[in-house]
């Protein structure tokens, strides 16, 4: 094999450290296996023999365990090949016998051997286990309940702070889930301890000089300057743009005064030149009347923009301020980090009880085994079993050294060295891969050596560049660096896409630089402004209509008329050869693919494309797992309602939906009927001799259970022996749970009903029985945890899927099935596609972590809102959380850039990306107008400001974006019209139907068969005519009885700082505002961001949440501010959701009546409910079909028992003038309510209550 400079470089390099950065496709793992095999030839003995190092000698370490497998596999078929060259060869025949032993393995599986070897080091029991995830989940669970309840009893006044700040609903899981993050990041570093130790020290900051020198502080202030340096370079552009034909000219002047002012703040070294400054913008300069508009709105789009960030920039809080947020931060946060340290040392306490441990315990533990401490400069000292190990490996190579962490590079540093304190590391990875931040991932280590090593003249620590892609054609090779080369960087991406980083073709490949194989960038406008009448564009959704687009074009490109023609090998004299494109050579890649799943399976399957998903979760989601589970829950407690349900309506129940509504239906009048004939309430079983239910259970609190056994002692029809045999199963399993494993509970289930054959039946059967063949085997795995029952087994099961430790679902391909795989961004990495669709690039890119009340940082430690737990004040936005906000979203954006370039860098041949927005021709235009520096280099703010990866790729693109044609050598866009895309898909499926239909012959079938099909197909619905809807709601009813006599009032639109017409103390000058803030509400609901009946809802949603005992303004506002925290409201809601209002409802007679009838447990908010009526009761006696039912909906906002009848409440937030009036426009309403609540209940009803926001005030009726 002919090798490139780089690579016989890196193949022949000897000595000192080595860090090669081997870009995508660059043949990393061809060039360290013939290093490795050149290192084990050595230098040839004057007889020919090879005279080199054994295999043995040499460490290995990969990043999963697959790759550890291939790496052997290919290392022995090179030293098989040799030895066929070379057979008489005894040291390489001796490395034959030894490849089986050598070190080639995982940092899991080095660690583990390192321990085994040494447990008595670190005093374990040599019969130490890995521990099952769901198993460690359970545990750490119960540790964590039994501290925290030692917490509770301990009357540690801070962390009862901590907990009252930080708690939601009456629950601590926030201050769990908290207490979780901080150990799992300080447990990626070597010494847990000293990181809890730097990060109390970290929190201690009392001036502002001890703030400036805080490593947060000073990346802030680098952030700033950055930022700084990024606006003037967009404004420069905006300056080009105001010399084009119809710019705006005049507007130079003050851009350029704009500039000044920036340039005049000069380089910010301490956080005292942001504190308390404003800083002014000059007004605009009155723009030409020639000028073109839409010029003239981007520059002012754009102005709007940077006055924003710079402005945002300078604090308006002094430094007094600050200190003291720091203050309230420091307490907080210390008593988490002391908590956290505390729950780490019982849960290691407790596994070393139960003797198991996960792979981050085993190597704190071997990192204690090869490590005696570090020296005054933080680096490691090897221990003697250090030492010892490193005098095995001549040379240690770590693949993938993009995902290291500081733990990892720790343990490898304290065994490399040969025991001779040499060099002889060898790095192999591309930090422009690195995806793995999640799972505390350190690019930041490759970069660090990235740019320190290969210094002239430094021979222990050498950097060689693979720059050569021999994956893809030079067209997508191109696509790939002209996009990377705009948006990549050390300020987003963490590495300059220079000339060094760029993707060079490996191999060329004339044939391949054809129009054909173009990249393509296929732009669906979801605008349907000009769809014709009757167009159905609108019942799709982006990523259907997404899903649709890319399955017309592969089946365009497999099965058209002009097919694709991808590479096929070469013919003898070395010519290409050429075949069509397979299902098989097609990948499709998105962020995520859990959310999308469903869209498309249904849009392939519709369009006749294999489709097959892989992903590294969605085991729990799977219908046949989800059934099996509720199951098992079942047999161990059959009063859970919702399984019971989920059971039933599966094939393993064998019921629908009208059976299960018979029985819940039946189960009442059963009861009244009981309870006429015996003046008493009926026991709902029937003793030992038949199905019991509860013991003395009222027909109002009964559960399905009840109700199930109910039906099958009184009644005798098909639905009731269904439910009979059901029962059966059930009684004996619940029986004999204790005496059969979870195995076999779950193979006498599928046996009994043949539902495994039943999923086998369905679409992708193979798949859904491995799924349940994959689960009796985790099962059988929970039998030989510390864990024991079925009840466990359900915890074991549920803390999985909460704790998000998903599965893949069972794997039942392989890479020789023609089908298209769906698969995640992620999921790619490593492999390789003759076609790649990137597809969902216009998802929006959303840091969630930047909503969590607490952020933990590996290198800062951790920030939080400043609260005052004995005033119970939030300052909610402090400057330390704001700034670590900066940081992980500038790291969450870095690695989504990383992740869109492994992505794109899959295709080999042809590569389409995919993505749907509105108004494409004006997106196309505006990304267009992004600004760029000589370099072609698009500034900071602008990729921060990218709302999606379309948008970096089209701001990288502006050029095309710009051309009429919108393509050029490389790459092509292609807008594509939803409404086109959905007559098309319609269409195709009707000539589906079509072509199906011409496959039917009826004179060699059974003709009853197909006469009693055909009657089912030709079935005409006889009611189809009719005016009479089956469902109706409330308010339809009451707007067809009050239809002509009244009209419904307004919604109100209020902020909290609405006026009191009743005393509340308020300025005039208040007031005035108040009425402003109302005209700006409804200009604001004019446009379209809030309307009235949006904050009517959010009203709505308080009065359900509220604690009704915690009343006054401080304590609403309080409870309001928690639902904003848990992101149940969205934030531009806070300003017109009134506190004042709500907390006048709450301290009211009948806001008081509500919380005693709460405490008695006799209230009941937003109460849905189903009812059936008769059409003629509503339409009428003459309305024809008089008699038919109708279903009644409706969700009644609260009603509660008092001395034995019912109050029932509705809410108002209409703008009226008397109560009289609203009750006149919703009388009718409440009436239907009472009447339905009290037959549902068989209480009457007492009080009719309508309260009104707007004249905080009630009215009551009968």
């Amino acid at each position: 094999m002919k090798w490139t400079k780089g690579q016989s470089d890196v193949i022949t390099s000897r000595g000192g450290d080595l860090l090669v950065s081997a870009a995508a496709g660059s043949g990393k793992t061809a060039v360290l296996v013939e290093r490795i095999i050149r290192m084990v030839l050595g230098d040839e003995s004057e007889d020919g023999a090879s005279c080199g190092i054994d295999i043995d000698e040499l460490l290995v370490v990969t990043f999963t365990r697959a790759a550890a497998s291939q790496m052997k596999e290919k290392i022995e078929a090179a030293l098989e090949k040799k030895v066929e060259e070379r057979p008489f060869d005894e040291h390489l025949i001796k490395q034959l016998s030894l490849i089986h032993r050598a070190d080639i393995t995982t940092i899991d599986s080095l660690c583990l051997n390192i321990v085994k070897e040494n447990f008595n080091v670190v005093g374990l029991d040599s019969s130490f286990s890995i521990g099952d995830p769901g198993e460690l989940e359970l545990l750490a669970g119960d540790v964590m309940k039994d501290y925290m309840e030692e917490l509770y009893g301990s009357g540690d006044s801070d962390f009862y702070d901590l907990v009252d700040c930080f708690s939601r609903k009456h629950s601590d899981m926030a201050v769990e889930n908290m207490i979780r993050d901080v150990v799992k990041v300080a447990d990626s570093y070597p010494d847990p301890k000293r990181w809890y130790r730097n990060a109390l020290k970290a929190l201690e900051i009392n001036t502002v000089e001890e703030l400036d020198e805080t490593p947060w502080m000073k990346d802030y202030l680098e952030n700033v300057n950055n930022t700084l340096k990024s606006v003037v370079l967009d404004i420069r552009g905006y300056i080009d743009m105001c010399n084009l034909p119809g710019g705006p000219y005049t507007y130079e002047g003050t851009l350029l005064e704009d500039i000044g002012l920036i340039e005049s703040v000069g380089c910010v070294k301490s956080v005292s030149r942001l504190a308390g400054r404003d800083i002014k913008f000059p007004r605009m300069a009155r723009k030409p009347a020639d000028s073109d508009p839409d010029i003239v709105d981007y520059i002012t789009k754009g102005r709007k923009k940077y006055k924003d960030t710079v402005t945002g920039l300078f604090l308006k809080k002094d430094v007094d301020t600050i200190l003291l947020e720091q203050k309230y931060i420091g307490n907080l946060m210390s008593t988490l980090v002391r908590i956290a340290d505390g729950y780490r040392d019982r849960l290691l306490e407790a596994k070393r009880d139960k003797n198991i441990f996960d792979f981050s315990d085993i190597a704190q533990f071997a990192l204690s085994v090869v490590c005696d401490g570090y020296d005054s400069e933080g680096n490691c000292i090897p221990s003697v079993v250090g030492n010892r190990i490193s005098e095995q490996y001549r040379e240690i190579f770590i693949d993938e050294y993009q995902d290291s962490n500081f733990l990892q590079e720790d343990i490898i540093k304290c065994i490399s060295g040969h025991g001779e304190g040499i060099d002889n590391m060898f790095m192999v990875g591309d930090v422009k891969q690195s995806i793995y931040r999640f799972r505390m991932a350190r690019p930041d280590l490759f970069i660090k050596k990235y740019n320190t090593y290969g210094a002239p003249g430094d021979e222990d620590h050498k950097r060689i560049l693979l720059s050569n892609n021999f994956r893809s054609s030079e067209i997508i090779l191109n696509t790939v660096n002209s996009i990377f080369a705009g948006i990549m960087g050390a300020d987003l991406g963490e590495i300059e896409y220079d000339e060094a980083a760029s993707l060079k073709p490996g191999l060329i490949r004339p044939e391949l630089n054809r129009d054909t194989y173009r990249s393509e960038l296929l732009l669906i406008d979801m605008d349907d402004k000009e769809a014709e009448t009757g167009s159905v564009t609108g019942t799709l959704d982006k990523n259907e209509t997404e899903a649709v687009a890319i399955a017309r074009k592969i089946k365009e490109i497999v099965d058209g008329p002009d097919p694709l023609m991808v590479t096929d090998g070469e013919d003898e004299q070395g010519n290409t050869l050429f075949r069509k494109v397979r299902y098989g050579d097609i990948a499709i890649l998105r962020r995520g693919v859990k959310d999308i799943s469903t869209t498309y399976d249904y849009v392939f399957e519709e369009y006749g494309i294999p489709l097959y998903q892989e992903s590294d979760n969605g085991y729990f989601d799977a219908t046949e797992i989800r059934v099996l589970l509720s199951m098992l829950a079942v047999i161990d407690n059959a009063h859970l309602d919702y399984e019971l349900a989920a059971v039933l309506r599966s094939p393993i129940g064998n019921m629908d939906s009208n059976e299960l509504a018979l029985v819940v239906g039946s189960y009442r009048r059963d009861m009244e009927a009981a309870d006429a004939g015996s003046g008493e309430t009926e026991n709902t079983g029937l003793g030992e001799a038949g199905h019991t239910g509860s013991v003395e259970v009222t027909y109002r609190n009964a559960d399905l259970y009840d109700k199930i056994c109910s039906y099958v002692n009184l009644h005798n029809d098909d639905t009731a022996a269904k439910l009979a045999e059901f029962l059966d199963l059930l009684l004996y399993l619940k029986e004999h749970k204790n005496y059969m494993s979870i195995s076999e509970i779950i193979n006498y289930v599928l046996d009994k009903t043949g539902y495994y054959w039943y999923v086998g039946a369905m679409r992708a059967g193979k798949k859904r029985q491995a799924n349940i063949d994959m689960l009796i085997d985790k099962a059988d795995k929970y039998e030989d945890s510390i864990y024991k029952g079925l009840f466990n087994f359900i915890r074991y099961m549920e803390r999985l899927k909460v704790n998000e430790v998903d599965f893949a679902e069972a794997n039942v391909i392989s890479d020789e099935d023609d089908v298209v795989r769906l698969m995640t961004m992620h999921k790619s990495k490593g492999l390789e596609y003759k076609v790649v669709f990137v597809s969902g690039l216009h998802k929006k890119l959303m840091n969630l972590d930047a909503r969590k009340p607490v952020y933990v940082h590996p290198d800062y430690y951790l920030a939080c809102h400043a609260i005052d737990p004995v005033k119970r004040i939030k300052q909610k936005d402090t400057f330390m959380r704001s700034a670590f906000v900066q940081f992980m979203t500038r790291e969450y954006y870095s690695e989504e850039m990383r992740i869109l370039y492994v992505a794109l860098t899959r295709a080999k041949e042809k590569l389409y990306m995919t993505g749907c927005v509105k108004e494409a021709y004006g997106y196309l235009e505006a990304m267009s107008r992004t600004a760029k520096d000589p370099e072609g280099h698009i500034s900071y703010l602008s990729k921060l400001s990218a709302g999606s990866y379309l948008d970096w790729i089209l701001m990288a693109r502006s050029d095309i974006a710009a051309l009429e044609s919108h393509e050029d050598g490389n790459i092509s866009i292609k807008v594509l019209k939803a409404r086109d895309i959905v007559t098309e898909r319609d269409f195709r499926a009707v000539k589906n139907i079509a072509e199906r239909s011409e496959l039917i012959d009826t004179d060699n079938i059974d003709q009853d068969i197909y006469n009693e099909i055909k009657g089912s197909v030709d079935f005409k619905y006889p009611y189809a005519n009719s005016n009479i809807k089956s469902k109706l709601s409330v308010t339809e009813i009451k707007r067809m009885k009050n239809r002509g006599e009244e009209n419904e009032g307004t919604e109100l639109r209020f902020s909290d700082k609405t006026a009191n017409a009743e005393g509340e103390d308020k300025s005039s000058d208040e007031i005035e505002k108040t009425e402003g803030e109302d005209k700006a509400s409804d200009k604001i609901e004019r446009e379209g961001k809030i309307k009235g009946s949006d904050i009517g809802t959010a009203m709505h949603k308080c009065m359900e949440l509220l604690d009704l005992d915690r009343g006054s303004r401080e304590e609403v506002q309080a409870q309001v501010d928690g639902f904003f925290e848990l992101g149940i409201f969205d934030e531009e809601l806070r300003p017109y959701i009134s506190i004042y209002r709500l907390s006048r409802m709450l301290c009211s007679d009948l806001g008081r009546r509500m919380a005693a009838a709460g405490e008695r447990g006799e209230l009941y908010r937003e109460q849905q409910f189903y009812y059936g009526v008769k059409a003629g009761d509503i339409y009428g006696r003459n309305c024809g079909d008089a008699d038919e039912m109708i279903l009644v909906q409706g969700i009644i906002d609260a009603y509660f028992i008092e001395d034995g009848g019912l109050v029932i409440i509705d809410y108002k937030t209409d703008r009226v003038d008397s109560l009289e009036k609203l009750k006149d426009m919703y009388h009718v309403q409440l009436d239907m309510y009472a009447d339905i609540i009290s037959k549902l209940t068989g209480l009457p009803v007492k009080e009719k209550v309508l309260y009104s926001f707007n004249l905080n005030d009630s009215i009551s009726f009968g």
